[in-house]
């Protein structure tokens, strides 16, 4: 499974960015292989990675700290959303938004 996190504040992502995570540090989500084998072939990452100038790709890590790249996988999120119904990508969606919230950051980890 590849994972997607968003530390809960500042404090969590310095503790993730030294691998010291402790429970409630991180919101998480878990892409199910299927989904994400899915997500790759329809373009989804590619999309994102074109976007928000960064390379998500398979057994890679990438991070979106980024405010305006994350409106934007926001957006990304949705489109492909609305046009497959999968909910992996509101999820992501959700994800994104919440580091923008909490002034954090998307961290792939792939």
């Amino acid at each position: 499974m590849k994972t997607i996190v968003v530390p809960v504040d500042q404090n969590a992502m310095q503790r993730l960015d030294i691998d010291q995570s402790r429970a409630g540090d991180l919101i998480e989500f878990l892409f199910e292989k299927e989904a994400f084998d899915e997500a790759f072939r329809n373009g989804y990452f590619t999309t994102i990675n074109k976007a928000a100038d960064i390379i998500i790709d398979d057994y890679e890590d990438e991070q979106i700290l980024n405010a305006q790249a994350l409106e934007k996988v926001i957006e990304i999120s949705q489109q492909y959303h609305q046009q497959t119904g999968q909910s992996e990508y509101q999820k992501v969606s959700s994800l994104a938004r919440e580091a923008i919230e909490r002034r954090t950051g998307l961290f792939f980890f792939f």
